[in-house]
């Protein structure tokens, strides 16, 4: 498996959230390939750095994490220093 680095895990959970109106946990745990350890630690983050949002699905089915302003900024960058380098 190849290492990933902290904004590279960053950059794959701002795109699988930034699909279809959001993604629950478990849909950003799978794609991303995160145990429930690391998701535990990137999404608190990832909210307080105002990257990403919640939205209540609105049927009791619990919350949606959704790329925001901030983190289409971040994805940007991410993508222009990756061009840049590789």
């Amino acid at each position: 498996m190849q290492y990933r680095g902290k904004f590279d895990i960053v950059n794959k959970i701002l795109r699988v959230c930034s699909k279809n109106g959001g993604k629950k946990k478990t849909i950003i745990m799978r794609d991303v390939g995160l145990s429930f350890s690391q998701t535990k630690t990137y999404l608190p983050r990832m909210l307080s750095a105002e990257l990403i949002e919640t939205r209540s699905d609105g049927n009791g089915g619990g919350v949606s994490y959704v790329t925001i302003d901030k983190g289409w900024e971040f994805m940007k960058i991410y993508n222009e220093v990756s061009r840049l380098v590789n």
